[in-house]
């Protein structure tokens, strides 16, 4: 679980990454929409967690279970599994992903660079004006021939991203806001549904069918929030920092708003609502 959560992480941030670093400015909120991919595949996971372990589970009440009666979440595994893998190699072999012009530029590698545009220009019927003379009047980045994980190297990221007093502060509230997340998270789809059991709430019959169905519907509704935020960045009155704001609160009151359930209905409902804020 480590090593794949792992290349799960790796895999989540280098997405957005390569998608960004391609896009033209006019079209950066599409990095924003592209976050309803994700959900459309926890929404296909929970469907799939919902057949598999209602069908292939152990009775959450019961004194045994044997491997037999518990191979839901092993089929889940494979099931994802083999998707991921299909994917991965159609990316490699299919789309034959490049390098980013953004990445090799900053590698000093300008003629590649050229080769890239020219792969993604020429296909699509379009020109550009660029030209290497051009990228090379402009010089080189310095200390490419350092080593990545160099004292140096390394210094010199970190420091970039407190250069000016603005962007310090942007660092800051972005680092407290993951850090936040990074709790809340793990509280919410867990412990809390436990605490509010305990003190009387009615969560539901925590049958696997109920579970799981339940698991999947917020999934679903889930593939809202991507693409209301997509429309709401490109705003006039709200922009990227409205739409955070709005959805921030959003998300704070219905979380709040959650300490308060006491019946199947209301916990189906709330959860849900949370997945489409966040």
């Amino acid at each position: 679980m480590a090593l794949y959560s792992a290349g799960a992480g790796g895999n989540y941030i280098l997405d957005a990454t390569n998608f960004l670093e391609f896009l033209p400015t006019s079209h950066a909120w599409l990095v924003t929409f592209m976050a309803v991919w994700w959900a459309v595949g926890y929404t296909i996971t929970g469907l799939l967690a919902w057949a598999f372990m209602s069908n292939f589970s152990c009775d959450p009440n019961g004194d045994s279970c044997s491997r037999a009666d518990n191979m839901g979440w092993r089929y889940l595994h494979f099931t994802c599994g083999a998707l991921v893998l299909v994917l991965a190699l159609a990316r490699l072999v299919i789309v034959k992903m490049v390098q980013t012009p953004r990445w090799l530029i900053s590698q000093n590698r300008d003629a590649e660079v050229l080769a890239v545009l020219d792969g993604i220009a020429i296909p699509a019927g379009r020109a550009h004006r660029l030209t290497l003379q051009q990228l090379q009047s402009l010089g080189v980045v310095l200390h490419t021939e350092k080593s990545v994980w160099s004292a140096f190297r390394i210094k010199m990221h970190i420091k970039g991203l407190f250069e000016t007093r603005g962007l310090a502060w942007s660092m800051a509230v972005i680092l407290a806001n993951w850090f936040v997340i990074g709790m809340v998270s793990p509280l919410y789809s867990v412990f809390l549904p436990f605490y509010l059991a305990s003190r009387g709430a009615d969560v539901g019959d925590n049958s696997n069918y109920t579970t799981w169905r339940d698991y999947a519907i917020n999934q679903i509704v889930g593939i809202l929030g991507p693409l209301i935020a997509a429309a709401l960045v490109e705003s006039r009155f709200l922009g990227r920092r409205g739409t955070l704001a709005i959805g921030a609160a959003t998300t704070m009151l219905l979380q709040f708003g959650y300490t308060q359930i006491k019946t199947p209905a209301q916990n189906l409902g709330v959860s849900a609502a949370i997945s489409a804020a966040s």
